[in-house]
């Protein structure tokens, strides 16, 4: 599957879970004066340590006539409007694997790992959700972790398109809104 992406008038949403440990830094929006929203869902949370700096790495790159900060855990408080692209980093730690957590781990919120006994949670609830948020012909990008058999398992009829990453060739999947409302349907 071959994915443009049009850039210049691009509405794009960074989803997290309320107390994750870090914002991710927006790397598409809109022209100037367009309206945008880049959510930073947990923002201002006294459990997101980093969230702070979302704001001023907003304003140190010169984007902050282009991005709007928001605080939400996953879509709770995103304004009812369509998205081109929508990227989450969901907590997708098994429930197993909390257990087994390495000691360099075991610092960072629960909350911001812990992805239920088959890690996949918040992917459900963004399976369930994106489509009311993205546009026709939107893009959902989601990191999954070590999860691929189960979200294969989950949905078992949707054509995910994996990415490649420094690290993985199958930890990070792409659908577009069309595939995530087949999967609805279809799946869990």
């Amino acid at each position: 599957m071959r994915v443009s992406i049009r850039t210049g008038l691009i509405a794009a949403v960074a989803l997290m879970v309320a107390a994750a440990p870090a914002v991710a830094a927006p790397v598409i929006a809109p022209p100037a004066g367009q309206g945008s929203t880049i959510g930073a869902p947990g923002a201002g949370d006294p459990f997101f340590p980093l969230a702070g700096n979302g704001g001023i790495n907003v304003s140190d790159y010169g984007l902050a006539d282009r991005i709007n900060l928001l605080r939400s855990d996953l879509f709770r408080n995103l304004p009812d409007k369509n998205y081109d692209l929508i990227v989450s980093n969901p907590p997708y730690v098994t429930a197993r694997a909390m257990d087994e957590l390495p000691a360099e781990y075991r610092h960072e919120p629960a909350l911001a790992l812990a992805g239920g006994d088959d890690g996949l949670d918040a992917v459900r609830t963004i399976m369930r959700e994106a489509p009311r948020f993205l546009a026709p012909r939107g893009l959902l990008v989601v990191e999954i972790g070590h999860n691929r058999d189960a979200v294969e398992f989950t949905w078992p009829r949707t054509p995910f398109v994996w990415l490649d990453t420094g690290s993985s060739a199958d930890s990070v999947f792409l659908l577009t809104r069309e595939e995530v409302v087949a999967a609805r349907v279809s799946g869990a």
